[in-house]
């Protein structure tokens, strides 16, 4: 099974206000958008910047891809923390088809 990551949940884990800060060191997140010009990676850059201003211990970045199946890989891989994707493609992962199957 894949493991998924939501730009949504990522917001909801940070807190609001600037409250919550990293436990631990330093840290680099990945998000993993879309294509360059697309809304997905405009998106990714916008929730990066978000991150980056509510919490000091971590650094947000976002990732040029091929779209909602790469970003899945991506986070499947452990190469990216967070995924933006569409639902019809997150259900073809779940269920394992095609492209995943």
């Amino acid at each position: 099974m894949f493991k998924i990551g939501a730009g949504a949940l990522a917001v909801g884990v940070l807190g609001v206000g600037g409250a919550s800060r990293c436990r631990g060191g330093a840290r680099t997140i990945t998000i993993a958008g879309g294509q360059e010009g697309g809304f997905y990676l405009r998106f990714a850059r916008l929730l990066a910047g978000e991150i980056d201003s509510a919490d000091v211990g971590l650094l947000c970045q976002a990732r040029q891809t091929d779209g909602s199946v790469d970003n899945i890989r991506l986070v499947s891989a452990g190469a990216a923390d967070i995924g933006l994707t569409q639902a019809d493609t997150v259900l073809a992962a779940m269920r394992a088809e095609a492209p995943f199957g």
